[in-house]
């Protein structure tokens, strides 16, 4: 997705590839595109970038042609340099007509009159053949990655970064009873979250390891039967939601019915997840994170700890779902309050990621369809028992869905942060969709969409 972005940003600057520098996601100067995610990162970040590009090329190219006296039609650019008989200026030479752009408010009658006229240029200018776009390069993130270069989340260091380790309770319902005193490590307790720091991994790993030994937990089970998913999940309480009501007659043809059901599933990132967060002088709070979304995890942290808030994406390791990126960046905010302004990075264990972080729902599916002598599909039903699918923040309205593990009591905020246990799983979160089609419908839906609550619907049919 990189290097895909550079290509659509040269091809609309009219640069060479190697001229183009990718900047990371921030929320100090990067605008809110929600997510990554759903294969969906080039047809929502790639139209507005090649606007963003041809606007600033055709404000270049307009201030090079007020600098020269010509026609802004008679500018040309070619590997990032403006060209007109044989005078030439760089993007660098134009750069405060381009600054312009995102300055504000023009203030110059001669500076609106350029940007209006780039504005309008770049709307009418004709599409150029790509020189780049659909065309294979390099990438630009695979020399660092083959070369073992520092890259990723866990290899991020900053001055006097301390690390940090939290403890896991031995189930989602224990609570901490007990902590026998360690005067040599540095812990971090808040309720039953508990941590340690350390000046180096190492440290933290062997901390954390006493830590253990010296807390006493009161637990009691309260996950379902693995086993028996499918009792747990059409049990209810439910939240039925029809997808379609058929209002035709019944067809006529033979009946088939199967059932179908599948347990929860690990995300399983190649690399647990990590997180760098610091406390700055001010009370504001700097977090480093390989988030799906720097924008809504920093409104989640900042409803969470009642503070301002940035957060600057850094490179970790991918998953195809949802992994525990954001939630190990409330561990570190956790951590860092106790860090007198040193930076601390956490980082979660395998056992941690296979325990603690988002699981895909566990499903039970009712699946019905009618036959015709043809062997057409006449119609069908599902009927499908599951929870919500999407746990990331911002999309539970009123929830910041950034839950340290076990929860804490909220000192030195103005609310209760909202600390579910989302490995419990509890019967009400189950949501029963039913989707049915008329006669006629040849097929099964062959996709399915997902709105902010988590709901599947099924969403595409084939016409026989």
């Amino acid at each position: 997705m990189l290097t895909a972005l550079a290509q659509i940003a040269a091809d609309a600057l009219g640069a060479d590839l190697g001229q183009v520098r990718m900047l990371a996601a921030s929320t100090v100067a990067g605008p809110d595109e929600g997510i990554t995610a759903g294969s969906r990162s080039i047809s929502h970040a790639g139209p507005p970038l090649r606007e963003a590009c041809a606007r600033v090329r055709a404000a270049c190219a307009a201030e090079a042609a007020r600098r020269w006296g010509v026609a802004p039609a008679e500018v040309t650019v070619r590997r990032g340099e403006f060209r007109c008989g044989g005078r030439t200026a760089t993007y660098a030479d134009l750069a405060p007509v381009a600054d312009a752009l995102t300055a504000g408010p023009p203030t110059d009658t001669l500076q609106a009159a350029t940007l209006q006229a780039a504005a309008l240029e770049a709307e009418a200018a004709p599409a150029e053949e790509p020189v780049f776009v659909g065309v294979s390069v390099p990438r630009l993130d695979l020399p660092d990655k083959i070369a073992g270069r520092p890259r990723f989340i866990h290899d991020l260091r900053l001055p006097g970064q301390l690390y940090g380790r939290v403890l896991r309770p031995p189930s989602p319902a224990a609570r901490l009873a007990g902590l026998t005193p360690l005067p040599d490590l540095h812990v971090v307790r808040d309720g039953s979250f508990v941590g340690v720091l350390a000046e180096t991994e190492a440290a933290a790993d062997r901390a954390l390891a006493r830590l253990r030994k010296a807390c006493a937990w009161e637990d009691h089970d309260s996950l379902p039967d693995e086993h028996d998913l499918d009792t747990f999940l059409r049990r209810g309480p439910h939240e039925t939601i029809t997808v379609r009501t058929p209002e035709d007659a019944p067809p006529e043809g033979e009946p088939h019915a199967a059932t179908y059901s599948r347990p929860f599933i690990a995300h399983a990132s190649i690399a647990p997840s990590c997180a760098t967060a610091r406390w700055n002088p001010d009370g504001t709070l700097d977090v480093w994170s390989h988030t799906q979304g720097v924008h809504p995890l920093r409104r989640a942290l900042a409803r969470i700890l009642g503070a301002e808030v940035q957060v600057h994406h850094v490179e970790g390791a991918g998953c195809y779902g949802h992994n525990a990126a954001d939630d190990v960046a409330l561990d570190a905010a956790l951590l860092a309050r106790e860090a007198d302004g040193r930076p601390v990075q956490v980082r979660w264990s395998r056992q941690d990621e296979l325990t603690w972080a988002p699981f895909g729902s566990a499903m039970s599916v009712d699946v019905a369809a009618v036959v015709d002598e043809a062997g057409l599909v006449r119609s069908w039903r599902y009927d499908v028992w599951s929870q919500g699918h999407l746990s990331r923040p911002g999309y539970a309205e009123g929830t910041p869905a950034c839950s340290p593990a076990p929860t804490w009591s909220g000192r030195g905020r103005t609310r209760r942060p909202w600390t579910p246990h989302r490995r419990e799983a509890p019967a009400r979160r189950a949501t029963r969709c039913r989707s049915t089609t008329s006669p006629g419908w040849r097929s099964p839906p062959t996709g399915c969409w997902r709105r902010p609550s988590g709901r599947r619907r099924c969403a595409r049919w084939a016409r026989s």
